[in-house]
């Protein structure tokens, strides 16, 4: 068996979590999963699991029950987890009597960041290969959007706490969501990002995996097309 025929799959790099992630697809916002995609290819293949309106406990149900887990599962391929971003918990932050169908209370939200943590270290995954990224600040002049929504900017803050505790109590990897700050306009409707907004949380991202899990830290999966031996070729 010839050594091309040996090499791994690219490692995978997965995105999990809410409309947040879903929508760091988004081209029109220059998505922060798309920049990873860039950033990480042909390194690492990035896949996307974010999943418009989730909460916590929805994101739980489904990781314990559903087929989330599946992209997590590398026990019968030879491919590998790179790291797993977590961003749950802008639609538990809601105002309870305003959004019943997706408030849940903030000590909730820390049981069920733990037992979502939990879930995917039991695919093998280590704490320090998961970056928790707290819910970003909302746009604290409002819009009808946050208003609808049950969403006021203490309440987001106080999760985005909640989160970040929990993430250093776990002993995962957490990004600064202090970088939003130094921008004044991040926001498609007062709580998705627009293309400054995901360009932040992608920086967020990239400093929070630090040097080690940095894309040049990754090697290729395939050799230089100058070094692919002539014999795979047939010739």
């Amino acid at each position: 068996m010839d050594s091309v025929s040996l090499l791994l799959p690219p490692p995978r790099i997965v995105c999990i979590g809410d409309s947040l992630s879903q929508y760091g697809w988004s081209v029109a916002e220059g998505g922060f999963a798309g920049l990873l995609a860039e950033a990480y290819s042909p390194r690492a293949d990035v896949i996307g699991r974010g999943m418009s309106g989730f909460t916590s406990r929805m994101l739980l149900h489904y990781l314990q029950n559903g087929p989330i887990g599946e992209v997590l599962d590398c026990s019968r391929g030879r491919t590998r987890i790179l790291y797993v971003t977590l961003c749950i918990g802008a639609n538990d932050a809601s105002i309870g009597p305003v959004n019943p169908a997706q408030y849940v209370p903030i000590e909730e939200y820390r049981e069920n960041l733990r037992g979502i943590v939990g879930a995917i270290t039991r695919f093998g995954i280590p704490n320090n290969r998961i970056i928790v990224i707290p819910p970003p600040p909302i746009d604290p002049n409002g819009t009808p959007f946050l208003t609808k929504a049950g969403k006021t900017t203490e309440l987001t803050e106080q999760y985005a706490r909640a989160c970040l505790e929990e993430a250093e109590a776990l002993g995962t990897r957490v990004t600064d969501i202090r970088l939003f700050r130094t921008a004044e306009d991040i926001w498609v409707d007062g709580l998705h990002l627009n293309k400054m907004g995901n360009f932040l949380m992608y920086r967020s991202i990239m400093s929070a995996c630090g040097a080690e899990l940095c894309p040049e830290m990754v090697p290729y999966p395939w050799p230089h097309w100058t070094d692919y031996p002539e014999k795979a070729m047939g010739q």
